[in-house]
């Protein structure tokens, strides 16, 4: 019964190689995205909680690739060693043979059909008799291992996107906000309430309920984020920051509006530090239910340098 397994030739250790690299390269990547002091990288794809997992993975590809190195080695020097022996298998065969025949030493019984078994010293080889007394049959299960480069290429693609620094500190910047309803009046609503430390997510779910939106209104706060000039009005524009949750596949845009006494030409995606008063104010919008957002009256503004980390969590 024989079962035919073939490797293509050389292609079978091609592929191992090939999978020892790049596991070895995806290992590298993880590796030096988390032993990254500043964290430039890393942060901008995952979680800091997750970042320990970078690591662990990391090291453990790594390892697996250098476990796979030995094995794959072993198997090389092994099939050497059964090709080219130290020893030579010898065969004594006893003297069967006389002149002008020759026996076997094989008993053949009546209505059995033999398969003879040539000995060759250099290349031992046999050909076996199956059920039917037929020598050499295949039973049709044959398997082999075709090389596909393709996914090779796919693979390469994320440790190309590392080699070329990405991603990077791009701008996150969501579409530019509709400023239309939003009051640009200098009168400010209420009394003042003194300073406070603001926190950028916190101010944006503070405009779902009203409690809160009385407890931040009259305060005066700073935020930090990237400009994004809005449609409609140009004494206003928005600080935009990025939430991210888990990964960059679910990243959020949060915007607050802030209103300006005159027209500001800092660029959109410029970093900067605002102070103003909070209010919250119904914006009205065409074709949907309206609803209050977080606004700040700017009393300064000033141009900052980018965070190493420009996500929210």
């Amino acid at each position: 019964m024989a079962h035919e397994h073939s490797h293509s030739g050389s292609s079978f250790y091609i592929e191992q190689l090939a999978t020892i690299v790049l596991s070895a390269a995806f290992g590298a990547a993880g590796l030096a995205m988390a032993l990254d002091p500043e964290k430039k990288m890393l942060n901008l794809i995952l979680v800091p909680k997750l970042h320990i997992t970078v690591l662990l993975c990391g090291i453990c590809l790594l390892v697996l690739a250098a476990v796979r190195t030995v094995t794959l080695l072993m198997t090389v020097l092994g099939r050497r060693q059964a090709h080219h022996p130290e020893h030579a298998h010898e065969h004594h065969h006893h003297e069967l043979v006389t002149v002008g025949t020759a026996a076997h030493a094989h008993e053949h019984h009546e209505g059995e059909i033999c398969c003879h078994h040539d000995h060759e010293h250099e290349t031992h080889e046999h050909a076996h008799a199956d059920e039917t007394g037929c020598c050499g049959h295949e039973d049709g299960h044959s398997h082999s291992h075709a090389s596909a480069p393709l996914r090779y290429v796919v693979l390469l693609l994320p440790i190309a996107f590392f080699m070329m620094n990405l991603p990077n500190k791009a701008m996150w910047l969501a579409q530019a906000a509709d400023a239309t309803g939003i009051d640009v009046s200098d009168t400010a609503k209420g009394p003042s309430k003194g300073e406070m430390q603001l926190d950028f997510k916190e101010l944006d779910q503070a405009s779902y309920s009203g409690l809160k939106r009385e407890a931040y209104t009259g305060h005066v706060g700073r935020l930090t984020g990237q400009i994004s000039h809005t449609m409609g009005n140009p004494k206003v524009f928005t600080l935009v920051r990025s939430r991210m949750t888990c990964c960059a596949a679910d990243v959020i845009s949060i915007q607050v509006f802030i209103v300006a006494t005159q027209p500001v030409s800092i660029p959109d995606g410029t970093w900067v530090d605002v102070g103003g008063r909070i209010e919250f104010q119904y914006q009205e919008k065409p074709g949907s239910q309206g609803s209050y957002v977080p606004v700040l009256r700017m009393t300064d503004i000033k141009t900052i340098d980018a965070p190493a980390n420009p996500y929210i969590y």
